[in-house]
């Protein structure tokens, strides 16, 4: 083979190879994109991050600090509705790599015995330099009392979004008022008009009854939630705090009388707060929104925006007890009862067509077509892979002759 021909095979071949991948890639693409709305996904699907308490004392604690302490430690580590959360006890007296945290946190010693709330990825703190550690501060500080555990566990808001999340709410739109009351009213009338357009107007995927969701989007719809909060609301200090500290700045425009909105879906992940009164909060409503009740295009939760809360909740237990009224409500007693978390998990994305919880006629019509489309699909496919394969090895083959 002359050398004009080895590089012209060389490009063609190149060239049929990056056709194939891509017809590859558009054939496979519409059979594995994740059908479930992003708010229910996250829901079932995405376990809540770990904060990091740590109880900061110099010397021995007293029998009533101890006490308090404990309290924190159960919220952590108790069965029933435990925090997302891990605890830890650091005398400051020892030179170790976790007082070192306290240093740089830059608290007042007065503050001892303090509670000190570190964000999600603070467990990796001591594996990396002490130089990398700038602009750390914690999600919440305060002096040991008899009202921690209280403080760090739970406030009437959270327990709120919570419920609201669970029984299928998309998200829960917050809105903290700022000192100035106009600032606030114009901001929520915005909020709640641009809220009941996108519920008019946006619908979410169909779902995919091949995944065997408990509730299987039965009896859904799209719903968004507005909950308003004094920025001084003494029993939601911990939210404010978590929430504020997320983003550079937001604080300050908070003070200067900008209030802000919060949004929450999943097991209470947060997005960044933004003005409620900026020119482009409607956008960003509006934006938000679209990604709540979209379809799933990744299902990484890494890779999607937000922070989790700190709440005390029993997850698993409050979505299996809310897919069990859903079936109640809207199925035959006679239907079989919907499968646990746990085997939903167990079972991987797709469960066995006989262990398949059971559907209505249209959803086993759409079962039919998308079994059909995705079949269809996956033979085309396959005929313009082979025929690509087919296509090159002849032409090997005759440049080799």
């Amino acid at each position: 083979m002359q050398p004009s021909a080895q590089t012209s095979f060389a490009r063609s071949a190149r060239a049929m190879g990056i056709l194939l991948a891509v017809l590859a890639m558009v054939a496979m693409q519409p059979a594995m994109a994740c059908q479930v709305p992003v708010f229910r996904y996250a829901m079932w699907r995405w376990p809540s991050n770990a904060y990091r308490v740590i109880v900061f004392h110099r010397g021995a604690l007293t029998t009533q600090q101890h006490a308090w302490a404990d309290q924190l430690k159960t919220l952590c580590q108790r069965d029933d509705r435990p925090a997302n959360a891990t605890y830890e006890a650091v005398d400051l007296t020892e030179d170790d790599t976790t007082t070192a945290i306290w240093k740089a946190l830059k608290l007042d010693d007065s503050m001892l015995p303090a509670v000190v709330v570190l964000y999600p990825g603070a467990e990796r703190l001591e594996s990396v330099p002490t130089s990398e550690w700038t602009g750390l501060h914690a999600a919440w500080s305060g002096k040991l009392s008899a009202n921690s555990a209280a403080i760090v566990g739970d406030s009437p808001l959270r327990k709120q979004i919570a419920k609201n999340l669970v029984r299928g709410t998309a998200a829960d739109f917050v809105l903290v008022k700022s000192g100035d009351a106009d600032k606030n009213q114009k901001a929520e009338a915005q909020l709640r008009q641009q809220l009941a357009k996108c519920q008019n107007e946006l619908q979410m995927p169909e779902g995919d009854p091949t995944i065997p969701w408990p509730e299987n989007l039965r009896a859904l719809k799209i719903n968004f939630g507005v909950k308003v909060l004094a920025a001084d609301d003494p029993a939601e200090t911990m939210f404010l705090s978590m929430m504020l500290g997320t983003e550079p700045g937001v604080e300050k425009k908070l003070a200067a009388g900008s209030p802000l909105i919060i949004v929450l879906y999943g097991r209470g992940r947060a997005l960044a707060p933004y003005p409620g009164d900026d020119a482009d909060a409607s956008e960003i409503t509006a934006s938000a929104c679209q990604l709540m009740t979209g379809a799933c295009s990744c299902e990484i939760k890494e890779m999607n925006p937000g922070i989790d809360l700190l709440m005390a909740v029993d997850w698993e237990a409050d979505l299996q007890a809310n897919a069990e009224k859903l079936d109640s409500a809207t199925e035959p007693s006679t239907q079989p009862a919907s499968p646990s978390l746990a085997q939903t998990t167990a079972a991987g994305s797709i469960q066995p067509a006989a262990t398949r919880p059971s559907v209505d006629e249209s959803s086993e019509a759409s079962l039919a077509r998308h079994s059909f489309k995705r079949n269809l699909l996956w033979i085309t496919g396959a005929a313009v892979l082979a025929v690509l394969a087919w296509s090159i090895y002849c032409f090997s083959r005759r440049h080799r002759d």
